[in-house]
C-alpha cells in the first residue's frame, strides 16, 4: 500500500467541503484516487489558516512520525520555485498548480 502525507493550508484540508480532508472531491483524495487506484493511504496534517512556517513544522512532524512513500506540501503565496537537497536522502522540487505552490518529497 502507498502511504501519502499531505500538509498544506485550508485548500489541502479541504475547507468548504462537507467532509474536508475526508471528502471525496477534496483535492488531494481526487488525486491519490487518480494516481495510485484504491492501493493508497493518505494522511493529511492541513489546517486552515496555517502560515508557510506552520505548514513546515507540521510536514517535518509528519514525516519524523512515519514512512511515506510520497510527501506533497502547498505552499501558498510563495513567489519563485526551487530545488534543492535537504538532507537525510530528501529531495525536494516545487511546481505550480492552480496558483498554489505544490513541494513534493520523495526518497533517493
Amino acid at each position: 500500500m502507498t502511504e501519502i502525507l499531505f500538509s498544506g493550508c485550508s485548500f489541502t484540508k479541504g475547507v468548504g467541503l462537507a467532509l474536508e480532508d475526508k471528502d471525496p472531491n477534496n483535492a488531494c483524495n481526487v488525486f491519490a484516487q487518480e494516481c495510485f487506484a484504491d492501493n493508497y493511504h493518505c494522511t493529511n496534517v492541513s489546517r486552515g489558516g496555517y502560515s508557510n512556517l506552520s505548514i513546515y513544522f507540521a510536514t517535518a512532524t509528519g514525516l519524523l512520525k512515519k514512512q511515506y512513500d510520497y510527501a506533497f506540501v502547498s505552499r501558498p503565496r510563495v513567489t519563485s520555485g526551487i530545488w534543492a537537497d535537504v538532507g537525510a536522502g530528501i529531495q525536494t522540487q516545487t511546481w505550480v498548480i492552480s496558483r498554489l505552490y505544490y513541494l513534493f518529497v520523495t526518497k533517493r
